[in-house]
């Protein structure tokens, strides 16, 4: 039961980040990451996710979270918008790292077969 409320709850928040890339230049991009994030925890909440596919998505968000860290760390603030180039690049690295997060805990909650 707590896998699929929290499945159902993080297929929200990835689909509410999806959304809310709409207006980026590359939305397309950020739209089909969180999209997969989503179908995943939709798998996740009616127990379809396998545990290897569940690494294979780890290990890519965490790499996109690191590739993504900015040069200069300087906050992820939501006032005025985008500040700096550093900003932006800091909410992308956040996001895929949060994903990352998500389905490592997916992958500790998918019970081992055998």
């Amino acid at each position: 039961m707590i896998s699929r409320i929290l499945g159902i709850l993080f297929t929200l928040f990835f689909v509410f980040a999806a959304v809310v890339q709409l207006n980026d230049i590359d939305a397309w991009v950020w739209v089909a990451l969180y999209g997969i994030a989503a179908i995943a925890s939709v798998l996740f909440a009616y127990g379809k996710l396998k545990r290897p596919w569940t690494m294979v998505l780890v290990v890519v968000y965490l790499g996109l979270a690191i590739y993504h860290w900015p040069p200069e760390f300087e906050g992820v603030a939501l006032q005025d918008g985008m500040k700096t180039m550093n900003v932006e690049l800091g909410r992308e690295s956040f996001g895929m790292g949060i994903s990352a997060l998500v389905l490592l805990i997916y992958f500790f909650m998918i019970p081992r077969k055998g």
